[in-house]
């Protein structure tokens, strides 16, 4: 069995600092302080606590949406029955509709890179379709927002939208796609409603957690909160509280935890910190395929099914 990493963070968005434009929506992401120092704990976390054979970091100007897109393809195309293949990316996160410009009612989550493209989780969904998924452990660990907004605390990690797309998104939204790399997504449709948009603030929804774990999804899933949530970070922790509260958990674990036992642990300390530093809220999610999340986090599995 092999472990190999990808481990990507962005505090450098001068390149998205005065807004960029992608088919009708105008995107802004202030810089980041702790995105950096996140990707080299956990990337260190990763060799010392789950023996990872192979760990490549990008950072800053190495982390373009090209070098991610072509790491994680090389990653998975090298990769055999029994391997564990991680991505992990610290900074600026967000959704795109499905057909930017025009009306759609399907989201999908993004990620933002130093570069002026995104990442987007509908290009991994169709890298990982040569993945024998009932074989390979592919996780991805994500300590960025799935949120947008007109308006963002300074510490959170999303990108901010033009009015007109906010309200676009708060109108016809109804299903957001995740980084669970599921063949047809149509499984999530309807998975968000309720939609409201304060004048401040991110576009808070109800979500139907029956439609988090479909069969068929190709990766595991953890996120630093959930779709109507910000992902925050604070100097006084030197890093964002996401990655702070993963590093703790799974040093206290003997770097052995059940997908889980590490939810539970990670929703416990980033709350801790909601309430310390008096943030909004903000809830780690665990999504994937409901008998991987049976196993160890990043263990090679021991059956396919």
């Amino acid at each position: 069995m092999a472990k190999r990493a990808l481990v990507a963070a962005v505090n450098d968005y001068s390149n998205w600092n005065s807004g960029v434009t992608i088919g009708s929506l105008t995107l802004t992401a202030p810089n980041l302080h702790w995105c950096v120092a996140d990707s080299n704990d956990f990337s260190q976390l990763l060799k010392d606590a789950f023996i990872f054979d192979e760990v490549t970091v990008l950072q800053d100007a190495q982390a373009t949406s090209q070098a991610i897109l072509s790491g994680i393809s090389g990653l998975l195309a090298k990769s055999q029955a029994g391997d564990v293949v991680c991505f992990y990316f610290s900074g600026h996160g967000g959704r795109l509709p499905e057909n930017p410009g025009d009306a759609t009612t399907r989201y999908y989550e993004a990620i933002v890179p130093y570069d002026g493209q995104l990442v987007i989780s509908s290009q991994i969904a169709n890298i990982a379709q040569a993945l024998q998924p009932d074989f390979i452990n592919f996780t991805l660990v994500l300590d960025s927002c799935n949120s947008g907004g007109m308006y963002l605390s300074p510490d959170s990690r999303a990108f901010v939208w033009d009015s007109a797309s906010a309200q676009a998104f708060r109108n016809s939204c109804s299903a957001i796609v995740p980084w669970i790399c599921l063949p047809d997504p149509s499984a999530l449709d309807n998975n968000v409603s309720n939609l409201q948009l304060p004048d401040k603030g991110v576009c808070t929804m109800s979500v139907d957690t029956s439609k988090d774990n479909p069969n068929d999804a190709r990766a595991t899933l953890l996120s630093a909160c959930d779709y109507g949530e910000e992902s925050e970070e604070r100097s006084e922790l030197g890093h964002g509280f996401f990655t702070k509260a993963m590093l703790d958990a799974v040093n206290q674990s003997n770097f052995q935890i059940s997908h889980t036992n590490l939810l539970a642990a990670l929703q416990k300390g980033v709350a801790g910190y909601v309430s310390t530093y008096s943030t909004p809220s903000q809830t780690p999610q665990l999504r994937g395929r409901p008998v991987r999340l049976e196993e160890n986090f990043l263990a090679g599995w021991n059956y396919s099914i």
